[in-house]
């Protein structure tokens, strides 16, 4: 399955019947099967990859950030903090400011984290769960993994970064982001070539231009070990500046 995407990009999603016989470079020339198809598909002269900006990137999952703030309960106090947070869906910084006053007695570390859990998870705008009771637990929403704590005061408030975000590279999230559509529940590799279109190019826009493809190949596929060092000999081999051999046809991989 193809999806073609500009003069430019196009996407080739390996399915898990993907295997190392479909990556082939014989004769100076480098091609790759598609999923269902009969014949493989040239991609390119082997010297027309550009060293330096092929790469091989591996999938990802996503890890949710959490933070942990503890408060020190002093009576009529103004207690604040903010949080700042990237939405990748609709390409926006979502920045929200929560403050509380304490009461004159009575109230405790665990009553002040009530009123921030109260006002967090009752505004729909920022992506994080609050949790905790003699403590505030901040956990991101998945899909939005990283956010920041800033401007808390009092000083006496302390925050501690319980577990870093990761953002995931790969995943079926996180292609669908990017406008790729993959196989539900997976994660990716992605081979990113970019090669002179001289050789080969898919259309007359592309001629005397670099272009871009990306193939995502499912790393539960049977195969996904020889199919992933396979692209990795072939793109160290266009590397020269790690002794990659300079004549392709040392790199016959067929």
């Amino acid at each position: 399955m193809s999806n073609y995407k500009g003069p430019q990009y196009n996407y080739i999603v390996a399915a898990n019947t993907v295997v190392a016989a479909d990556i082939v470079l014989d004769a100076g020339i480098l091609s790759f099967g598609v999923p269902a198809a009969t014949a493989l598909r040239p991609i390119c002269d082997f010297q027309d990859l550009i060293p330096g900006a092929c790469k091989i990137i591996a999938g990802v999952a996503e890890v949710v950030q959490i933070d942990t703030i503890t408060f020190t309960a002093v009576a009529s106090t103004d207690y604040i903090f903010r949080i700042e947070q990237w939405d990748a869906t609709n390409q926006v910084m979502i920045k929200r400011s929560y403050p509380y006053t304490s009461l004159p007695s009575g109230d405790t570390a665990t009553t002040i984290g009530n009123a921030f859990r109260t006002a967090i998870n009752a505004d729909p705008k920022i992506k994080v769960a609050a949790t905790g009771t003699t403590t505030l637990i901040l956990t991101a929403e998945a899909g939005y993994p990283i956010f920041t704590t800033y401007n808390i005061e009092p000083t006496a408030t302390a925050l501690v970064l319980t577990q870093a975000g990761v953002v995931a590279i790969g995943t079926t999230a996180a292609l669908a982001l990017q406008g790729v559509t993959v196989g539900a529940g997976l994660t990716y590799t992605t081979v990113h070539l970019v090669y002179n279109a001289n050789g080969i190019p898919m259309n007359s826009l592309q001629a005397n231009q670099p272009y871009v493809l990306d193939i995502y190949i499912d790393e539960a596929s049977s195969d996904f070990t020889n199919v992933n060092a396979k692209w990795a000999y072939i793109l160290a081999g266009r590397e020269t500046s790690i002794g990659g051999p300079a004549n392709p046809e040392a790199l016959a991989v067929t």
